[in-house]
Order: C-alpha cells, then structure tokens, then sequence
C-alpha cells in the first residue's frame, strides 16, 4: 500500500512538472510629471506613465500616491489609478491626475499584476505655494524661452514667485482639471507641435474657465484654423503682411484689442477676460 502510494505521488509530480507555468510580467515603466517638476499645494499633480511590455500580455494595475502619506491602511491613501491591458511588445502612456500634495514632495508609482507587484517609481516634486505664478511652455525649439525666468520683472511679486517650466506635447495633459495649478500657459508654433486635439480642448477649457494664454503665432495665417483653439484668437488671420521687416499677420479683430502695432499692422493683440 505505502509503495503505491508512493508510486502515485512520484507520478503526479512529474506531471504537474510537466505543466506549463505562467510566464511573468516584465513591465518597464517609466513616470514623469506632465507639466514640470512644479507642483501647486493643495493642486492636482497630472503626471505621466510610459509602460513597455517585453514580456507576454498581462492586465496591470497603476496606482499612483503621496509616498509616506500617514495612514492606517494603504487602500486609505489619496490616490489615483488606472488598468491596462498590455500585448506582447506593447507600449502604452498613462496620464493620471494624483490628489493634491499638501506638502508631500514625492509620488510613489506601482504597477501590480494581480497580486503581484511588477514595476516601482518614485517621482520628487517641487512643492509651490498658492502664489506662485507657475507658468508651463510649449513650444518645438527646446531653451527657446529661457528669458522668461531670467529676465528681470519690474513687478517683485511675479520676480519673486514666478517658476518656468518647458514640457513636451505629446505627454500634455487631456483634461482642463490637470491644468488647476497653471496661472500662464505659453504656446509656440503649435503647427510643429505634436499636441492632441483632446489637449487643446483642455486648453480652451482652461482659458474659458480663467487660464492665462499667451500665443507666439507663426505667419501662417491658417495655423489655428479648424483646431480647438481657433475660437480663443482675438483675430481671424486671413493673410499675411510686413512690417519693417518682420511678417506679420493680418486679418479683422474678433473680439480683441490691439495692444501693440508696427507700420499699421497688429503686433500684440488680447483678447478680453471673459475667455481668459
């Protein structure tokens, strides 16, 4: 009896060694803050997740909290969280808005498998006060507006509180409520820019709701032209003139005023508060 007894164990061994095991997760993962390392207290961070399966196709779960946050249970941590299906070979950007900081300066990132924890980052921040003037640019040709942190402003509040931060396009945010914590958002040569329609409708959303926009057009008169964007112009470009040497657009005044002119042609024009 103990023999086969003994028989039949050895033989359900070699058959579950026979099994095929499940080949795991191997995720890298990449976190970075999408409009700089400035975060506003008490704003909504928006940050990004780049993900790279090299190993087979797995459903992940990204969570995103305050690191050191004091809490009785980690299920209880402010957070925010997303799950993803990944192919063999796959990449995938993940955009996630995390709960306002309230002093904490680093945002810990875990993707889990399961049960199973498959990938960890950690993102410091600059924490900024409520009176800071963080201001976020965009635009194609990187250092292109370094002058705005090192010009000195005659206004010691925005000398004092003003931070400058470049970030790139494609990770943008999507939604207006990740731009909470941007009092100016400058926008170069959107035409080489590679920024999604969804984000220039959270721009629009953003400047109707108060948001500050300031636009460094290029001379082509139809590089707003069809986009979210085009309803916020103080004028319609139709065409294109110059003015003691330098191009300039020209076209009929929507709903803006002209604040600065060179030859007769427009320079600097603003559109009024109420669209931000």
């Amino acid at each position: 009896m103990k023999i086969r007894t003994l028989v039949t164990l050895v033989t359900l061994w070699f058959w579950l060694a026979g099994l095929p095991v499940a080949a795991a997760a191997d995720i890298e993962m990449q976190t970075r803050p999408a409009l700089g390392r400035n975060a506003c207290f008490e704003t909504p961070t928006p940050i990004s997740v780049q993900l790279f399966n090299r190993g087979p196709a797995c459903t992940l779960r990204i969570r995103a909290s305050l690191l050191h946050y004091s809490a009785q249970d980690p299920e209880d941590l402010p957070h925010a969280e997303a799950t993803v299906e990944l192919a063999p070979g796959a990449r995938k950007r993940i955009p996630l808005l995390v709960p306002p900081l309230r002093g904490r300066a680093e945002i810990e990132v875990l993707a889990w498998e399961g049960r199973r924890q498959v990938a960890r980052n950690t993102l410091p921040l600059d924490i900024t006060s409520n009176l800071s003037q963080n201001t976020v640019v965009l635009t194609p040709e990187p250092g292109a507006f370094a002058w705005l942190a090192a010009h000195t402003w005659d206004n010691s509040r925005l000398a004092e509180n003003l931070t400058v931060n470049e970030v790139p396009a494609e990770t943008f945010p999507e939604e207006a409520a990740s731009l909470a914590g941007v009092q100016f958002l400058v926008l170069h040569d959107l035409s080489r820019l590679p920024l999604s329609a969804a984000a220039q409708g959270a721009i629009a959303d953003w400047v109707r709701a108060g948001g500050k926009l300031l636009v460094f057009a290029t001379p082509d008169p139809t590089e707003f032209r069809g986009s979210p964007l085009e309803p916020l112009l103080p004028m319609r470009p139709t065409g294109t003139a110059t003015a003691e040497g330098l191009p300039v657009l020209t076209g009929p005044l929507d709903q803006g005023l002209v604040l600065q002119s060179r030859g007769g042609l427009p320079l600097l024009t603003v559109a009024p508060r109420v669209a931000g």
